[in-house]
């Protein structure tokens, strides 16, 4: 599976990202959930690491919702 793969499968995804810290997070999953419905990615979480993770993860969620994503998304945030 290389990145630039004419391969019509989708893998499942996991993305790990310290979400908040540079834009280039938000546009990588801004891209990818674009396209979610188009099948390109299927992604199966989002895990918020770095410092603060947990405000990451608050930061993501926020994100998300701004972006109008369609899939249902759920913080399991521990304390």
């Amino acid at each position: 599976m290389g990145s630039c793969s004419n391969d019509t499968q989708n893998y499942p995804m996991i993305i790990i990202s310290d979400f908040g810290t540079d834009v280039d997070d938000a546009q990588a999953i801004a891209y990818l959930c674009s396209n979610y419905d188009k099948k390109a990615a299927n992604i199966k979480g989002i895990i918020t690491v770095g410092d603060i993770p947990r405000v990451r993860a608050q930061s993501l969620e926020y994100f998300l919702s701004s972006i109008g994503d369609r899939k249902e998304h759920t913080s399991e945030l521990q304390s």
